[in-house]
């Protein structure tokens, strides 16, 4: 896990603090008492509030009573009789006799300190001005405020009286003084002194202006003769009904009646004054003769059509003739009618009903205007009697407002006689069914929450800080980032190990077979490098070990042998890792070459050869890019593949510049450890030296998980 050592120096940081809190806390104890407030005097009796004026009635209820009472407890009243029965001394005593054992001392010790402590805080802030100077009994009075508690539950007339107290003596006494207290103060404040005599003159004065005001109501009714205003107010409203509808159905009958006569008039207008009475038919002499010259006139045509054209003149006027004699002959008959006229009794008959229809709606019109002036007096009554109506309602309802008031006065008298009476007894509706009771266990401060709030704030300090640190950390942790920083691809993510091929893990020896696929792979998308180079940022990135193990995987891979190649003459680690240390190497090839084939070693893996870095001498004590490349070159029709573990480029730059003289660079990074400029300066001293890095591998990979549970995660992909 990363952040190791800090995550718990913090832990023990918190364990010392909350250890101390544990220790120096003051201790706090509690005692209680329970008050039960049940319906008694006080929820029945005397309401001050209603009191005050005749109309106005306020009920109260049992949540009422006791939101009353938890209000009392906690007035400044309540703390100032209790300072006055305890004495400022005893509120302000820091004795805790009875909270610690006597045998043992160091409980002693720190109390002392803690009140040495208290005391110079005190002083300090007084000195500053931060805290004002208060009086002993103000300061008593502050603290007996602020070690009360008073509370009730919903639905509930339990009222709950707690006190705190440095001892549990303390903490009981002032819990039984509290009691006391609020008991004496809440029968006072319940009480109304001198009600009795005030409710008994009031309703002694409502009386006498009760009696006056009866008497000014019934000389009114005698003076206006209103026996009952309900049996006159029905009488005028049923004549005026009776009225309105007379009137209404008088209209009707004047409607029907004008309506007759408009009838009447138009059938008079329309009958004929005289009738024909006989009707005699004779013949007519003046139409036999006209018709006679009508047929002469034919003739006459008839002869001139036969000899003249139809336009001659003279047949044109004998047409006019014969046309004008047909229109007199058909507009006059051939028969003669004498007629004998009479007066019509149609006439007459109707001429009678319309003067009898005349005089009935004279009467009707008389009795309508009879009927509207008995509905003006009606009305005039009415408005009269309104009045007078009134002013009863005003006289009743004095009458009734002060009968009320008397009858509620009355009733206060008597409750105000009882209230008297229980004052006097002492009576009140409050029991105390619990005493304030003695604990002996402290009741802060709590272990168990001390407890957890510094285990929370341990774990919650330990892993803010583990991320501020992770947030602040500029080394590579992740392949993503390590492709996002360096937009190089990450072929592999290995496990820390220091182990070679025959000593793997199975997990890791399945992962460096990935990498080596993974490797050929992408070297086979271009011309695949004879030669790889494997670097590392850091001395201890572990590229040693990641070459090491790459050729033993290769050289099971391939058919022609691998070959690995030790250019690190200080380190010698793959020397150390095979047992090869001693032999010749790089340095001790002569430039034609005749004894590469002596420098090349076998080891205990089958199809791998190594090539050491050689003894220095005084003609040669360092490898160069060009040697190396030379050497590799030689061996490229042998090997299939050649592996070259290369010096850190961090130590003295030569693993970049020997990278020069191979295909290809792998490039190790420790991961948490390598810091990405780190980084980012190795790949550009490579790629400003014109050297092809095939790809990066993040070595040394942690997994904070258990080892167990790592294993099984493994399995699982």
């Amino acid at each position: 896990m990363r952040h190791r050592l800090l995550i718990a120096l913090i832990f023990v940081l918190w364990g010392l603090l909350t250890w101390a809190c544990l220790v120096f806390w003051p201790r706090s104890y509690y005692s209680e008492a329970k008050l039960l407030l049940r319906v008694g005097r006080e929820s029945i009796g005397l309401d001050p509030t209603a009191t005050t004026g005749e109309t106005l009635l306020m009920q109260r209820s049992q949540e009422d009573e006791v939101n009353s009472a938890v209000e009392i407890l906690a007035s400044r009243q309540i703390a100032e009789r209790v300072v006055d029965m305890l004495g400022v001394e005893t509120i302000l005593s820091t004795s805790t006799e009875g909270s610690e054992s006597q045998d043992d001392s160091q409980p002693s010790m720190i109390d002392s300190v803690r009140s040495s402590l208290s005391a110079k805080l005190s002083s300090l802030l007084l000195w500053s001005r931060i805290r004002d100077p208060l009086s002993d009994r103000e300061e008593a009075i502050r603290r007996v405020d602020r070690s009360r508690d008073v509370s009730s539950r919903r639905n509930s007339t339990v009222i709950t009286v707690g006190a705190k107290g440095k001892s549990p003596e303390s903490a009981q006494q002032l819990a039984r003084a509290m009691t006391a207290a609020f008991l004496d103060e809440y029968t006072k404040a319940n009480g109304s002194h001198g009600s009795l005599a005030f409710f008994e003159e009031q309703t002694t004065l409502l009386n006498e202006q009760l009696m006056a005001k009866s008497r000014e109501l019934q000389e009114f009714k005698q003076q206006h003769r209103l026996v009952s205003a309900d049996s006159r107010r029905e009488i005028l409203k049923q004549h005026i009904a009776e009225n309105e509808s007379e009137l209404l159905r008088l209209a009707n009958d004047m409607e029907y009646s004008q309506a007759k006569i408009n009838d009447l008039d138009g059938k008079l207008s329309a009958a004929p004054e005289q009738l024909v009475t006989q009707r005699v038919e004779t013949g007519d002499d003046a139409y036999n003769r006209m018709r006679e010259q009508l047929y002469e006139l034919e003739i006459q045509e008839r002869e001139l059509a036969s000899t003249h054209q139809p336009t001659h003149p003279a047949l044109i006027a004998v047409r006019e003739q014969r046309e004008q004699v047909e229109k007199i002959l058909a507009k006059q008959g051939s028969d003669r009618l004498d007629t004998t006229r009479a007066l019509n009794p149609n006439r007459l008959s109707l001429d009678l009903i319309e003067k009898q229809e005349d005089a009935n709606l004279t009467a009707l019109r008389a009795r309508y205007q009879e009927l509207l002036r008995q509905q003006d007096s009606l009305r005039t009554q009415v408005n009269e009697f309104a009045e007078q109506e009134v002013e009863l309602a005003k006289l009743q309802r004095e009458v009734d407002l002060l009968t009320a008031a008397f009858v509620k006065h009355s009733e206060k008298r008597e409750e105000a006689r009882i209230n008297d009476a229980l004052e006097s007894d002492r009576i009140s509706n409050v029991n105390i069914i619990q005493p304030a009771t003695f604990v002996e266990k402290a009741e802060s401060p709590s272990k168990a929450a001390i407890l957890a709030i510094g285990g929370f704030m341990a774990v919650a300090t330990s892993l803010g800080f583990a991320t501020f640190r992770e947030a602040i950390d500029g080394t590579i942790r992740t392949p993503e980032q390590a492709e996002a920083e360096l937009g190089l691809p990450v072929l592999m993510s290995l496990p820390p190990s220091r182990r070679v091929w025959n000593r793997l893990r199975p997990v890791e020896r399945r992962r460096y077979e990935e990498l080596c696929d993974e490797l050929f792979e992408r070297a086979a998308s271009v011309e695949r490098p004879r030669s790889i180079g494997v670097l590392g940022c850091r001395s201890d990135a572990g590229a040693s070990t990641v070459a090491a193990n790459l050729a033993v995987v290769a050289a099971s891979r391939v058919s022609r042998p691998a070959l690995l190649v030790d250019t690190d003459l200080e380190r010698k680690s793959i020397s150390k890792m095979f047992g090869l240390n001693g032999a010749p190497g790089l340095l001790d090839i002569t430039d034609d070459g005749e004894d590469a084939s002596e420098s090349l070693l076998r080891g205990r893996v089958d199809n791998l050869e190594f090539l050491l870095s050689g003894n220095a001498t005084s003609e040669r004590s360092r490898i160069d890019s060009t040697m190396l490349a030379t050497r590799v070159h030689q061996f490229a029709d042998k090997y299939d593949t050649v592996f070259v573990d290369l010096p850190a480029a961090d130590s003295s730059g030569r693993g970049a510049i020997l990278a020069r003289g191979v295909d290809g660079v792998l490039l190790v990074i420790e991961t948490e450890r390598t810091s990405i400029d780190e980084a980012r300066r190795v790949c550009d001293r490579l790629s400003g030296a014109g050297t092809c890095i095939v790809g990066v591998v993040l070595n040394k990979s942690r997994r904070y998980l258990p080892q167990w549970l790592d294993r099984l995660v493994e399995t699982g992909k």
